[in-house]
């Protein structure tokens, strides 16, 4: 499995953050660094994919309009190549069971 983290504290502009799935799914020099070529990746991709969004309202302060676009894109990205692609929310770790 792939493990993507998207902390919005640390991704300043969409160049970096097409950086990051560039990098992370190792897509070739021609990959078009928008959100209509991350969808055609993803939403075809057949090796799971685990995106992590931290910061979100960071994320969406650094990169206004585009940020929420991306979460939008995400989330039918993740339904429409389900159970490949898996969007996590927040930055908690899950709770130990203490039984």
């Amino acid at each position: 499995m792939i493990s993507i983290i998207l902390d919005g504290s640390e991704i300043a502009d969409r160049e970096q953050l097409h950086k990051i799935f560039r990098d992370a799914l190792q897509l070739e020099d021609y990959y078009g660094c928008n959100l209509d070529a991350l969808y055609d990746v993803l939403s075809t991709y057949s090796e799971q994919v685990e995106i992590t969004v931290r910061n979100e309202e960071i994320l969406y302060s650094n990169l206004p309009f585009y940020g929420e676009r991306l979460m939008g894109m995400l989330r039918v990205a993740a339904e429409e190549n389900e159970p490949y692609i898996i969007i996590k929310m927040g930055d908690e770790e899950p709770e130990e069971e203490l039984w």
